[in-house]
């Protein structure tokens, strides 16, 4: 097969990829490139050519990916990588800037997988262009015109997009060329009837270390498109694999195909930087649902083939069922200003943008403008009944609705926590949530298996409490060297003795997706060890009970060696603990199962340390109690009454759900 890159220089703004058009991507999918492709061919009746020289693999396309002057970028790889420098292995800043990273130059992937990746390339998307934001007016069935606001990019002089085809015949990259050629003037991306995605495409040779890089054999492949396997291949394709998943939609876009626009069906396809030890094709889905003619979507596979590992890899499912909501917060709160209660068990959370044109419309702009700018005690039920905006509008002007779940009316502002979401809008657990959760029950168990190897460090614990300093890190600290020792073993090398983290080893994907519809907003609920409880104006966006939480967990057996039985374990003693000395204090929880975990925000102290597993119930009180004095906690809290309870902390963190008592964060994990 041979190879071209197409590169795309643009000359207007481009709008890719979002639900919302008030934010955009930088890239676009090969689904996309395919379906703009094949448009193109309908207009030269070329569409039999163009489909069967896909469908039997004649041509593959890649995703499209940036480039900035001669550098050429492809999707950082899902696969753990070891920093060997101590210095920047525990640089936090350093750490981020990697964690954030999603495409690196082509000629730094062996750097990249070696843990040598070059700091200047950190930060090189900031020079590919800038976002913007286009105001546009809609006119199509509408009585008046409304102006709406439209997020573009602009790429810099320079830069671009550029896709990689593979092609078996001349004759099918002659086909590949002409729409290409007509594609230029149509535009790719959102809003092209108003002139947005124009572009100069050029077809170039393709570069050498790519060439080399597609054509090598490895241990490893990387994914550089969208693709989604025949069934039968799954089991295969997703040994060893390292991947995320992305959720596909949108419009038909088609005139002929209903009297009305209609959408695509949902699939999920793996995304471009997954990894994978066996490789597949892909394939062409074709699709009707009701229209007059087929369409066709694009998931035909596009590999990168050089990356080596020495690892050898086993990969899992970790299957968590909700048994109480579960908060995972992006530090993100929504304001007074932000929602309003549509009824008692609703709110709905405004669009600021269609807020404005509404205020427009009714012109009250100048007090919206004041409203949301100064400091003022309204909310924005008060401002809307004010001004006299009817509930009826301001429905349309919802971003979005949530349920409440069951609600303590209480004196005083009313706050609203938002949970993770990705860049659709879609709520998921991040992998290093799940992650984090496995270490702390990991350590519990080497802590319960070997008290003499922790000796010191308890001393070390109750040295530095006994001082009665106030410092907020004294526990951080301790553990931090706790779980060295517990999770650092020595590895000889031809070199020197050098230290891994074996946790390193486990590598924990992304959730699967959830839906809007899996979300509850639940209040903030205190249990009192003697049954009473007391509730706060806190609510928090949470995954309902009953929801059923997917990912990938994988072990690197050269680097780790945990078994699947391992966990389990660890998870059944640590939650055995956690009932024995603390949960068992509460007269109005019910005892959990075996493989009972605890995930996310506010599901309080002990299920998140190791206190009481390093110190044993009795002792374990004081500790925590003291904690508690010297890290700052109010007084008002009464944690001084814990020894006389003996229970610490005194207070289980719950909320109620359909008339129901749930404790925060608990599930049952299961792994197979």
């Amino acid at each position: 097969m041979e190879y071209k890159l197409y590169c795309l220089e643009f000359l207007t703004g481009v709008h890719f990829g979002s639900k919302n058009l008030d934010s955009t991507e930088i890239t676009f999918h090969a689904d996309t490139l395919f379906a703009a492709l094949f448009q193109e061919a309908l207009k030269m009746e070329k569409q039999k050519e163009f489909l069967n020289a896909v469908s039997e693999g004649r041509i593959v396309l890649s995703d499209a990916f940036p480039y900035i002057g001669k550098n050429y970028y492809i999707p950082k790889p899902m696969i753990s990588v070891r920093v060997d420098d101590d210095e920047k292995q525990g640089n936090s800043r350093q750490k981020k800037m990697f964690k954030n990273l999603k495409y690196i130059p082509v000629n730094t992937v062996e750097a990249f997988i070696n843990g040598t990746f070059p700091e200047e390339h950190m930060e090189d998307m900031q020079y590919l262009g800038t976002n913007g934001m286009k105001v546009s007016v809609g006119i199509r069935g509408m009585e008046e015109p409304q102006p709406y606001r439209v997020s573009t990019y602009h790429f810099t002089d320079g830069s671009g997009l550029y896709i990689i085809a593979g092609m078996e015949s001349e004759k099918d990259q002659e086909c590949l060329d002409e729409l290409f050629e007509s594609l230029q003037y149509t535009g790719l991306g959102g809003k092209k009837s108003s002139g947005m995605g124009r572009f100069k495409c050029r077809v170039c040779d393709i570069p050498r270390e790519i060439k080399e890089q597609l054509t090598k054999k490895a241990s490893m492949h990387l994914l550089l498109s969208t693709a989604l396997p025949e069934d039968e291949e799954l089991e295969d394709i997703l040994k060893g694999a390292t991947y995320s998943l992305l959720k596909r939609s949108g419009f038909i876009d088609s005139q002929t195909y209903a009297a009305q626009q209609m959408r695509k069906s949902d699939i999920y396809v793996f995304s471009a930087g997954s990894c994978f030890v066996n490789t597949f094709k892909g394939k062409v889905i074709e699709e009707r649902n009701g229209g007059t003619h087929p369409i066709f979507r694009y998931a035909k596979a596009f590999f990168h083939g050089g990356i080596k590992m020495g690892q050898k890899l086993k990969t899992y499912q970790i299957q968590l069922t909700v048994k109480g909501p579960v908060f995972i917060g992006d530090g993100n709160q929504i304001q007074k200003k932000e929602y309003v209660f549509l009824n008692r068990n609703t709110i709905g959370v405004v669009d600021a943008v269609k807020l404005y044109f509404l205020a427009q419309k009714l012109h009250i702009q100048n007090d919206l403008e004041r409203f949301m700018v100064e400091d003022t005690r309204e909310d924005l039920k008060h401002w809307s009944i004010r001004n006299h905006v009817s509930l009826t509008d301001l429905k349309r002007c919802m971003k979005y609705t949530e349920n409440v779940g069951d609600r303590s009316e209480e004196k005083g502002r009313l706050q609203i926590m938002t949970c993770v979401t990705d860049p659709y809008g879609n709520p998921y657990i991040p992998g290093s949530s799940l992650k984090g959760m496995l270490r702390t029950i990991l350590l519990s168990k080497d802590i319960d298996q070997d008290q003499i190897k922790y000796k010191r460090d308890q001393s070390q614990i109750r040295s530095e409490l006994s001082t009665g300093r106030k410092n907020r890190k004294i526990l951080n600290r301790n553990i931090g060297i706790i779980e060295k020792k517990a999770f650092c073993t020595l590895k000889h090398t031809d070199k020197e003795d050098v230290e891994f983290d074996n946790m390193s080893g486990i590598i924990v994907g992304d959730s699967e997706p959830l839906s809007r519809e899996d979300i509850v907003l639940c209040q903030k609920w205190e249990q009192h060890v003697d049954g009473s409880y007391k509730t706060l104006n806190l609510l928090r966006e949470c995954i309902k009970p009953g929801t059923v939480i997917k990912s990938s967990l994988t072990i690197d057996e050269t680097e780790c060696n945990l078994k699947i039985e391992d966990i389990l374990d660890a998870v059944k003693l640590f939650y055995e603990q956690y009932y024995q000395m603390f949960q068992s204090k509460f007269p109005r929880c019910d005892r959990g199962k075996p493989n009972t975990v605890f995930l996310g925000g506010g599901s309080g102290f002990v299920s998140k340390t190791v206190v009481y597993p390093m110190f044993g119930e009795k002792e374990g009180i004081e500790i925590t109690k003291d904690i508690f004095d010297r890290t700052g906690v109010p007084q008002n809290h009464k944690h001084y009454k814990d020894t006389r309870m003996r229970v610490s902390p005194h207070i289980l963190k719950c909320t109620r759900y359909q008339g129901k008592e749930y404790m925060m964060g608990q599930c049952e994990i299961d792994i197979s």
